[in-house]
């Protein structure tokens, strides 16, 4: 066989080799801006933030997740020593320490050091974390006292942010899905000293970045729970420009709209009988209009459609109630074409989402989750700029030692939050 022969066998080996077993941990460390250890794996996204892993499979995660969507960083110069054991990696305004072979991370093994306006600074896990200015809370709601949720920003100078649970993306079905290992590691570690903008700008880099809203959210909102009518929202959306008062905004609440308050996607045919002709007449008067949702669960009751979805679904004759779970790429789907197209493609703006739909997932957020499925679909099914109106959501979990209980990651790509009810 001729040299040329042979080097093109060579090659068509190599490629059909890593199309059947893909690329080697080898192979994955030599990728731009990692270094790779054993079990651990640490990517310099920028030279102040870095990306840990743990798996004690040595299997890393590449996909996306649902929090952290970004995995494309332009190349960031560091360099690697080795020091009595100990792996260093230096980028120019931060040291990763890390003790090789000893397991996951932890206070023994790991160590970050920097210096800002205050000197050098030596974080390891469990350190006190006693300077944050404050943070954005979950659901509000019958709050009486302030509340001393932590944010991203602190005069500690750092933020670790932990995304070891939420699921990541499979790209064959395009869908969700829990992440291998229960027990690995994926912490971000920012350091920032006094660079407050800075540090935003890169925390909105890795979970995505913040929307440009519809130019009539910007505008005069105006709801009531009163459970008007909709000859009696008309005269007050009149009123308004009699007084030529703005008015951009009209917030229906559940019990205007709902054949079963606060369940289901039925109009109230008494309180709304003809829906497509009241949405038309105030979008002709220049008024958008939201209506509040609620998430209990499907019933002949509320939902005239119940009997698609339950065997869109599989489920027997018998059934009574159908819980939401959008976990399930099926009755998401579901979710969005049998219960929010029919009011979107009467010109309804937006869903008010009070609360969540339930997701049926290790590591999905059941509160991001809704509020993605409810945005991308909004936007298939109009062609427009999407928007949500929102609780913001709880904690997802508790996190590793260090790391701050925060709202679910990645809400933020969606629209604004309402406190919930907030008590005087």
């Amino acid at each position: 066989m001729s040299l040329t022969k042979r080097a093109l066998l060579s090659l068509f080996l190599i490629i059909v080799g890593n199309l059947i077993v893909g690329p080697s941990q080898a192979q994955e460390a030599k990728r731009a801006g990692m270094v790779a250890e054993g079990n651990a794996r640490f990517e310099v996204l920028t030279p102040n933030l870095v990306r840990m892993e743990y798996s004690p499979s040595g299997k890393f995660i590449n996909e996306p997740s649902v929090s952290v969507p970004n995995r494309s960083w332009p190349e960031t110069a560091f360099q690697t020593t080795r020091t009595n054991g100990w792996l260093e990696i230096k980028t120019g305004k931060l040291i990763v320490r890390y003790h090789p072979g000893t397991g996951p991370f932890t206070a023994q093994n790991l160590q970050m050091i920097w210096k800002d306006e205050d000197g050098e600074h030596t974080w390891k896990p469990g350190d006190k974390y006693d300077k944050n200015l404050g943070g954005v809370p979950g659901d509000i709601a019958a709050r009486a006292v302030p509340g001393k949720e932590a944010g991203p920003l602190s005069h500690n100078g750092y933020y670790l942010l932990d995304d070891s649970r939420s699921a990541i993306w499979d790209k064959a079905p395009e869908w969700v899905k829990p992440r291998p290992e229960k027990n690995s590691q994926d912490l971000y570690f920012f350091v920032y000293g006094r660079d407050f903008k800075g540090m935003l700008g890169e925390l909105a880099q890795l979970l995505g970045p913040i929307p440009m809203v519809p130019r009539y959210v910007l505008g005069t909102w105006f709801g009531s729970r009163a459970g008007y009518s909709a000859d009696q929202w008309k005269m007050i959306a009149q009123r308004f420009r009699e007084e030529s008062i703005p008015l951009d905004m009209m917030v229906i609440d559940s019990i205007s709209a709902c054949k079963v308050v606060w369940s289901g996607y039925d109009w109230d045919y008494e309180q709304m009988p003809d829906p497509p002709e009241f949405i038309s007449w105030m979008l002709k008067h220049g008024i958008h209009l939201t209506l509040n949702e609620h998430y209990g669960p499907l019933t002949r009751e509320n939902f005239d459609n119940f009997e698609t979805v339950r065997k869109l679904m599989g489920l027997p004759p018998e059934t009574q109630e159908i819980p939401h779970n959008l976990a399930d790429k099926k009755y998401a789907g579901a979710f969005m074409d049998l219960m929010h197209k029919p009011a979107l493609d009467m010109g309804l703006a937006f869903w008010w989402q009070d609360g969540n739909a339930g997701a049926k997932m290790p590591g999905l957020d059941p509160t991001l989750w809704t509020r993605h499925i409810e945005y991308e679909g909004s936007e298939r099914i109009t062609g427009k700029r999407a928007f949500v109106f929102c609780r913001l959501g709880e904690p997802p979990w508790p996190e590793f030692p260090g790391a701050l209980p925060t709202p679910a990651w990645g809400v933020h790509r969606y629209g604004a939050f309402f406190t919930g009810d907030l008590i005087p």
